[in-house]
């Protein structure tokens, strides 16, 4: 009854459009009422790619992820991205990067009409999504976002998730390639976009959570030392600026699905 009551207030404050990304992707624009209607106002926009294990999308990381951010002031697009319960019987995960690629571009043709700072845009994913958004902000992209959110992500398959590669209902040939934490390098787009590192990460799990192993923070701990190594060595020619804000947060309770977490556990 709260959420319900909660989704009815924010329709008097925001619109709700969808567009289609291809047959079997789509994006859903939560767009905030510019409280300042004289004023060339603009918000900050998040992207959000919900868990479900690439065979369906997670209705637990849709709407109140969305509405959670629309509180905080966000544009928000929610990307539901090709899974394996719309029909496919191919290998779509490299499909994925382009359908991220696609929201990130719908916001740049529109920016100006949705009122969107296209410089504030960052990209949130949780569990399966949050693998796809650790491999899109670790390749090279004409779209950058701002700030990288990943929540319980999987950043490789050889993590423990999943147990056995037959939940995927297509062929892997190479499973390397899905390592996320291994293509991380010093020339990887998070540490090197030329002198100033703008990319801000932040990562979540939590102890017991018996899905997603906390073996994926090898994905943050390699860009932290990866950082570190670069900012001593570009230290003479920047001087001490903030080049990269990497934050981690473990909790010891939790399970799969917490999303923000609504008790400081």
């Amino acid at each position: 009854m709260i959420f319900l009551s909660t989704l009815f207030w924010y329709n008097e404050l925001m619109n709700k459009s969808t567009f289609s990304l291809n047959d079997t992707a789509w994006v859903d624009f939560y767009q905030l009422q510019n409280p300042r209607q004289n004023e060339n106002y603009t918000f900050p926009a998040i992207i959000i790619c919900p868990g479900g294990g690439y065979q369906h999308i997670s209705n637990r990381e849709s709407d109140p992820l969305a509405l959670a951010f629309l509180a905080q002031g966000y544009q928000v697009l929610l990307l539901n991205y090709t899974v394996m319960n719309k029909g496919t019987d191919y290998n779509f995960l490299s499909q994925n990067i382009t359908e991220v690629q696609a929201v990130f571009s719908l916001i740049h043709q529109n920016h100006k009409e949705w009122q969107i700072n296209p410089e504030q845009v960052f990209l949130l994913g949780c569990s399966a999504g949050g693998h796809l958004a650790a491999w899109y902000g670790n390749s090279e992209q004409i779209h950058r976002p701002k700030g990288v959110i990943l929540c319980y992500p999987v950043t490789s398959f050889t993590f423990g998730w999943p147990s056995d590669l037959s939940h995927f209902n297509f062929e892997i040939e190479n499973i390397s390639e899905y390592n996320i934490s291994e293509k991380v390098t010093s020339a990887t787009p998070l540490l090197s976009s030329g002198i100033r590192l703008m990319m801000r990460v932040f990562l979540s799990i939590t102890a017991l959570n018996i899905v997603i192993d906390s073996q994926n923070i090898k994905f943050l701990l390699k860009l932290t030392f990866l950082n570190l190594d670069l900012m001593v060595s570009l230290w003479r020619i920047v001087q001490p600026l903030l080049l990269m804000h990497i934050v981690f947060r473990q909790y010891i309770d939790g399970f799969l699905g917490h999303l923000i977490g609504w008790k400081d556990k």
